[in-house]
């Protein structure tokens, strides 16, 4: 059984080579026409140019892109991924397309129409730590500054869309500041028209003490307050370092409340914050060696929080005013969003059609089809042979 197979396969394979040999001339000229049809093709094809442009992301920089633009806070080789998106985005492509007037230069009629072309004719990627930007057009100048003008536009949509994250700091600061500076002086006048009503009134060194405590509890807390912000300005909602902060200002207020201290306010209202009910909230407010404010005399207790938010504000500007002259050093320091490392420029040669790959690649097809085709036209010639044959058995 297995010699009669291997009989068969060798009489099938002998009669496909018979039917190559016998058709041999038209698979020949057949793949000659493919071959010479394809290259010409390919020579007659315009000439196209390529022109690369390559940049890097800004060293040390953590880019923090805002939410009107879809992206994530990221740092490190994850800005590259950002920047990549941002390249390939509707918004870079339409900035393009408008600065170099490019729906006029390819007779678009849509701008949809024009951002297609332009992303079929631009490559984005990158390589050995680059992101280049590859653009083919069959101008080589336009090339180049299609490519250039990626660049352009990346610069400024990430100037208008991202901050980094000193020079965020930096504005955070300087408004802060300037609202210290406002509530320090309010505090300053309203402790002098105090002083010059009432004659300056002696602290004993119990409420001294308290004064102490609690301008160092309310410095704290104003200080964990700007942290918080600044924080929010760039983490999001359930990061854990920012819930770690908010529950750092909730137990600094909660001490702040078993002292029995009044808020700070810049009106310096006499609104007290206290336990509940009037009453003892912890075993520390029993072990206290002295007794709340708020069993002090009135008066001593104005006084009290007059001298306390002089000194807070005082402590709280000069805390900030170093914190601002360190960011402002910080933001000097740093980079653009993109460091070019080099510009794209004309092409002197266009770039290689590719005419023997594409010969060769025919010549395959070629051959492909004009065997094929043999195969077929054998089998119609030996089908016809058989209705013959038929049809004079049937007439005998």
């Amino acid at each position: 059984m297995n010699e009669e197979r291997m009989k068969f396969e060798e009489v099938d394979i002998i009669e496909y080579l018979k039917v190559i040999y016998k058709y041999k001339l038209m698979i020949l000229i057949g793949t000659i026409v493919v071959v010479m049809t394809a290259g010409a093709v390919s020579i007659k094809k315009p000439d196209v140019y390529q022109s690369t442009a390559s940049f890097l992301p800004s060293a040390g920089n953590e880019l923090m892109i805002g939410a009107q633009a879809g992206l994530t806070i990221s740092s490190g080789n994850k800005s590259k991924d950002i920047l990549l998106a941002l390249l390939e985005s509707k918004r870079v492509a339409e900035e393009v397309i408008k600065k170099l007037n490019l729906m006029t230069v390819w007779d678009a009629k849509h701008l949809e129409g024009a951002i297609d072309v332009l992303k079929d004719s631009s490559k984005i990627f990158e390589e050995k730590g680059l992101i280049k930007i590859t653009v083919s057009a069959q101008d080589s100048q336009l090339a180049a500054r299609i490519a250039n003008s990626y660049l352009e536009c990346l610069s400024e949509t990430t100037d208008e869309i991202s901050i980094t994250r000193a020079k965020g700091s930096l504005v955070f600061i300087a408004k802060r500041l300037e609202e210290t500076s406002k509530a320090l002086n309010q505090a300053e006048l309203s402790l002098r028209d105090f002083e010059a009503e009432h004659k300056m009134i002696s602290l004993d060194e119990q409420i001294k003490a308290v004064i102490g405590d609690a301008s160092k509890l309310q410095t704290e807390i104003i200080m964990a307050e700007v942290k918080l912000k600044e924080m929010q300005s760039y983490l999001t909602e359930n990061d854990p370092e920012l819930v770690l902060q908010q529950v750092k200002l909730t137990e600094l207020k909660k001490q702040l409340g078993d002292i029995g201290w009044v808020e700070s306010t810049a009106s310096l209202n006499n609104k007290k914050i206290t336990s509940a009910e009037g009453k003892y909230s912890s075993e520390s407010d029993r072990s206290r060696p002295y007794p709340a404010l708020r069993e002090f005399p009135e008066l001593s207790l104005r006084l009290a929080q007059l001298k306390r938010e002089v000194e807070v504000q005082q402590e709280v500007y000069g805390l900030l005013t170093q914190q601002y002259e360190a960011a402002k050093i910080e933001a000097a320091k740093e980079e653009p969003g993109i460091q070019i490392i080099d510009e794209a420029v004309p092409a002197e040669n266009p770039v290689s059609k590719k005419v023997k790959s594409t010969a060769l690649i025919a010549g395959v097809l070629g051959i492909m089809i004009s065997v094929l085709l043999s195969f077929f036209i054998e089998y119609i010639h030996k089908y016809k042979q058989r209705e013959g044959n038929s049809k004079q058995k049937t007439a005998a």
